[in-house]
């Protein structure tokens, strides 16, 4: 740290003021979130189609009085 710090020519507390600044207002944009990040590793492999049963009935309130 001491070594960046003098390479920037500001004492070693900038540097780390610098770093935390920089690091908390970085753009989100610029990670890709967990979905875009497995389609990029796994895309390649194609996806799976999942078949979504249709609902007959509809689902019971659940009981939550009765022990």
């Amino acid at each position: 740290m001491k070594l960046r710090a003098a390479t920037h020519g500001r004492p070693m507390e900038a540097e780390v003021r610098t770093i935390l600044t920089d690091v908390v207002t970085a753009d989100d944009n610029e990670r890709p979130n967990l979905a875009e990040a497995i389609r990029e590793r796994f895309g390649a492999i194609g996806g799976v189609e999942l078949e979504i049963p249709t609902r007959r009935e509809m689902p019971r309130a659940a009981d939550l009085l009765s022990s």
